[in-house]
């Protein structure tokens, strides 16, 4: 009877008490923990997550499209438990042309499997009818070439991870990329995305916009006749560069080989160059405007002065000069128009040493140029204390020194320019969503290299160059059209110069009284033939005179040739 009484008590006592702390942890949930609540319910009926942006579009300088974005859709599978529905994923896999044995390989390591990337709404409408669970699809932006090779040397290309790798598409990756917003949207019974509930907490702000300097229809121009050049030849490599030397806008630059950027993984690393900026070499004989330019700054010759050039072979400390044709007395200018090498060494041998490796440093010679393109090398220059007695031999007429196309190019832009180095560059501007213009880039003169008479000497020598001398394929019916020609003789070790290798090259201008357009032409080991004059000069001759039916206002103005 006790203890039934004992029991009773407790009963009594527990039992209102067991019903308090129920109620009070009840009022807790209610009141005092119902945010946190509130927050597990919601992850298991929504998802908050990133938003990846557009990227940037890039443009020439007339607008046309070069890279953009595309939408398009990766299609998953997400493994819940063990149980996978083999027949059906199996039925998709062939439908969407997957590796089916790769697929399911992958599955047994991995919960979470891609079964396809980048592709497009009938894909997914195709998914769609199959109703598997775990099976879903997020939308995507694949990068679009729509020139495919044509710029792929100068725009590189995007990875997986929608990182620039190569080229602009790196150089500019942090205004091309945007900013990835915040997401929000509902799931259903099953924890699968419910895409019409999608809603940005936070928008993704899409890359800017690239305007760059380069134009669509010079570069093909440029790029279909340099293959032509480069096909013949059965040439190594080829270069193309055209930019205005007034103010140092890169107008083409064309690199040969070359791959397709929608398929880069494709191609070896090596084709990914950009040979105008990674290329270099000996130029040979149109180093000879960088060498009479020094010497006429420094009045150490006269254009109109007599040189003696040795019939053709000239001994230095022991090294015999070698010229292409046995020249006797030329004219100071003469020597640049036939293209004596004995008879630059000579102008050279007056500058001197030290005051020939000052102009040259001043020309922009052993270290970058400074262009807006990754992976730009600074060339060959080695110190006059690291020269030997037959240096000055050598230097003057472009050899024992190597240099990029790019640091040619604007080199010899300083000399027809008026002596200013200019800085090249090759995006004009860049540009916000709204189209403002977050950056604006305009012509930046380096330095002053050598007077105005001085380059307006160089100008005329090389319009006779290409008048009656070496560069004589390069001219153009009603056009005055200045130039310098380049054969330079390639070294090898254990070889020497006499390899029988060669780098074909051709230097030329137009306008020749204000310049406009400057194009270098650069045939690495061309087969059939060597010489800049019968190789490089005919392939600037094709490229400029389509360069100018297309170019509308300059044809108004340009010189006409003197008849």
């Amino acid at each position: 009877m006790i203890y039934s009484r004992k029991r009773f008590l407790i009963f009594v006592v527990l039992l209102p008490l067991l019903y308090l702390l129920i109620l009070l942890r009840l009022v807790q949930i209610q009141f005092f923990d119902r945010t946190l609540y509130q927050q597990k319910a919601k992850e298991l009926h929504e998802r908050r997550y990133s938003s990846f942006p557009k990227r940037g579009e890039i443009v020439d300088r007339n607008g046309f499209p070069l890279a953009f974005d595309i939408p398009r859709y990766s299609i998953f599978y997400f493994r819940k438990g063990d149980k996978v529905p083999n027949k059906e994923l199996m039925k998709i896999a062939s439908l969407l042309n997957i590796d089916v044995e790769k697929f399911f390989q992958t599955l047994q390591k991995r919960k979470f499997v891609y079964l396809v990337r980048g592709v497009d709404e009938n894909a997914v409408e195709l998914v769609k009818k199959f109703r598997i669970k775990g099976l879903g699809w997020e939308e995507m932006y694949i990068r679009y070439y729509p020139q495919r090779e044509l710029f792929a040397s100068v725009l590189g290309f995007v990875g997986r991870e929608r990182k620039g790798l190569r080229g602009l598409e790196y150089y500019y990756e942090q205004y091309l990329k945007g900013e990835k917003g915040i997401a929000h949207a509902m799931r259903d019974g099953k924890g699968r995305l419910l895409p019409s509930s999608k809603y940005f907490i936070k928008p993704p702000r899409p890359g800017y916009k690239l305007v760059l300097t380069l134009d669509q229809r010079i570069q093909y121009i440029l790029m279909e006749e340099l293959t032509k050049t480069h096909r013949f030849y059965h040439a190594k490599r080829s270069v193309g560069l055209m930019l205005n030397p007034q103010t140092g806008e890169i107008l083409a630059m064309v690199s040969l080989p070359t791959f397709d950027p929608l398929r880069f993984w494709e191609y070896k690393p090596s084709l990914y160059k950009n040979l105008a900026i990674e290329f270099v070499y000996e130029p040979g004989s149109t180093f000879k405007v960088i060498t009479m330019a020094a010497a006429l700054e420094e009045k150490v010759v006269r254009p109109e002065e007599k040189i003696f050039c040795e019939w053709g072979a000239f001994s230095l400390y022991g090294h015999v000069i070698h010229d292409h044709e046995k020249f006797g007395w030329l004219t100071v200018g003469d020597a640049l128009v036939y293209s004596s090498n004995i008879g630059l060494t000579k102008i050279g041998m007056r500058v001197g040493e030290k005051r020939l490796y000052s102009y040259i440093r001043r020309f922009g010679f052993g270290t970058p140029t400074g262009i807006d393109l990754p992976g730009e090398e600074k060339g060959i220059l080695r110190p006059v204390a690291q020269w030997s007695k037959i240096s000055i031999g050598a230097i003057p007429y472009g050899q024992e020194i190597g240099v990029t196309p790019l640091q040619l190019a604007v080199a010899v832009s300083a000399a027809i320019n008026g002596g200013k180095l200019l800085k090249p560059f090759v995006v004009k501007r860049i540009e916000d969503e709204r189209g403002r213009i977050v950056l604006e880039r305009k012509p930046q003169v380096v330095r002053r290299v050598i007077s105005p008479r001085t380059s307006s000497l160089i100008r005329e020598m090389m319009v006779q160059v290409v008048e009656r001398g070496t560069g004589v394929r390069a001219k153009i019916k009603g056009y005055r059209v200045g130039g310098k020609t380049g054969t330079a003789q390639k070294y090898v070790p254990g070889k020497g110069y006499n390899s029988g290798k060669y780098v074909a090259s051709f230097i030329g201008f137009l306008p020749a009284q204000k310049p406009k357009f400057l194009l270098l032409i650069v045939v690495d080991e061309p087969q059939g033939g060597h010489y800049g004059g019968e190789i490089a000069a005919p392939c600037f001759r094709r490229v400029m005179e389509r360069v100018l039916c297309y170019w509308e206002p300059i044809p108004k103005n340009i010189e006409l040739a003197k008849k």
